[in-house]
């Protein structure tokens, strides 16, 4: 009996070159398409849960004849932590958990313990438009400007804003709290101080997740990719001026 041998033939230098030439080019190929993928996949869950936020809001409503939540009670008791709106919210039992206040496309890279101290302290991803907790038809500079809003005095429901992506203005470029969001956003962005307010950002490649009055929620495009003020541009998410923005009352 004869027994058969097995040869065994391994690669040649160019055969292995050829190989890994073949995975680099499919790699370039697929890469920027499952960016993208993911990209999209952070957008759709951004989306949802500003929806979900603007959901809660008509809950409470429904309980309270229409009324928007005040932002925190102002001015008597305006440093009272207990009266911001969403830990107010949370103490009614109107939000199930907190995890929706977070972007997927947030810089913000925090373990469970540390979201849920900021969370309490107000710094999140999605900020509460301060149009509905403000009315700007009156002076600035008076108190009894804080007024909340009812559903059905906002001129412009699908143009009003409700919730978007925010963050804190930075102070320095090396400022950890650059990528800190906020609980509010301030819609007119001139009156935004850098430790108080939010300005709507657009994390999510150029685009500025937005929950609307009327219950849509849209990616905004952000029309200058260098300048994030530019997110309130007309055409954007609002105007400038007083006279002529997208949330005054009836």
């Amino acid at each position: 009996m004869r027994r058969l041998k097995s040869f065994c033939h391994g690669f040649t230098l160019i055969e292995l070159l050829v190989v890994v030439a073949i995975i680099a080019v499919l790699i370039s190929i697929l890469l920027p398409s499952l960016q993208k993928a993911r990209g999209y996949a952070k957008q759709a869950k951004c989306q949802s849960d500003l929806r979900q936020i603007n959901t809660v809001f008509s809950y409470y409503q429904g309980d309270y004849n229409g009324w928007y939540p005040y932002y925190k009670n102002y001015p008597t008791e305006a440093y009272s932590n207990d009266l911001k709106w969403h830990l107010r919210l949370k103490k009614k039992k109107y939000f199930p958990n907190t995890d929706i206040f977070w972007c997927p496309a947030s810089r913000n890279t925090y373990s469970s313990e540390e979201k849920e101290k900021w969370w309490y302290w107000g710094y999140m991803d999605h900020g509460y438009s301060m149009g509905l907790s403000n009315d700007y038809s009156v002076s600035a500079m008076l108190p009894d400007h804080f007024k909340g809003a009812q559903v059905d005095s906002i001129a412009d429901p699908s143009r009003t804003l409700s919730v978007l992506d925010t963050r804190v203005l930075k102070s320095t470029p090396s400022d950890p709290m650059t990528a800190q969001g906020r609980f509010v956003c301030e819609t007119y962005f001139s009156l935004t101080s850098t430790w108080d307010m939010g300005i709507g950002v657009a994390r999510h490649d150029g685009k500025c997740g937005v929950a609307w009055v009327d219950g849509h929620v849209s990616m905004i495009i952000q029309p200058d990719p260098q300048d994030e003020m530019t997110l309130y541009f007309p055409m954007a998410l609002t105007s400038y001026g007083y006279s002529n923005n997208y949330w005054d009352r009836k």
